[in-house]
């Protein structure tokens, strides 16, 4: 049986409570944390980025970008 969206957070707690801190200490995150810390699903998050509703993240690399407080803003 598949797992429903959002379980595995709720199972995790301890990979809330990371993407929490990084947000409280200013740190960049990875989308997960991004979608954790906000509440968003990533989906909806790479929609906001791919119609321009969200500036892009800080890239790394070709298919990783770090993001910051200011998309926290963003999504809310």
């Amino acid at each position: 049986m598949a797992e429903p969206a959002g379980q595995h957070d709720r199972d995790c707690p301890g990979r809330i409570w990371s993407a929490m801190l990084r947000l409280m200490m200013g740190a960049p995150m990875k989308v997960s944390e991004l979608a954790r810390a906000t509440g968003v699903p990533i989906p909806t998050i790479k929609y906001y980025l791919r119609e321009g509703m969200l500036a892009p993240g800080r890239r790394t690399s070709v298919n990783r970008a770090w993001y910051d407080h200011g998309h926290v803003r963003g999504c809310g």
